[in-house]
């Protein structure tokens, strides 16, 4: 895939935990890199629950591998402003040089 085919900008998000200053810990959610990827809407689906519609959509993310090595799946990624939960993530490329991730948006994290 070439560089230009990579044209929407994303963040990856790691969980960590810090002090609440009340002698415990909570989650937020930290920058880990930003990157160049190419978005590919792969499927969307509702379904009723306890009255109401839920809507959830999967997009595969593609990225250089080199600019997002440290990415795993308890991850997360925002894009246009929408938090997408990561699946999966495969190496593809005859040399393994992009990552494939495949990310879920409308599910509980």
């Amino acid at each position: 895939m070439t560089a230009g085919a990579k044209d929407q900008y994303i963040t990856f998000e790691r969980k960590t935990r810090v002090s609440n200053n009340a002698g415990g810990a909570e989650a937020t959610w930290s920058t880990l890199v930003v990157a160049w990827a190419k978005v590919i809407a792969k499927a969307g689906q509702e379904s009723l629950s306890e009255g109401r519609t839920n809507a959830t959509f999967v997009n595969l993310f593609t990225v250089w591998q080199s600019d997002c090595a440290a990415v795993v799946e308890a991850d997360r990624i925002v894009w246009n402003s929408e938090t997408w939960n990561i699946r999966g993530i495969r190496r593809e490329g005859a040399r393994r040089i992009e990552l494939v991730i495949e990310a879920e948006r409308g599910v509980a994290s």
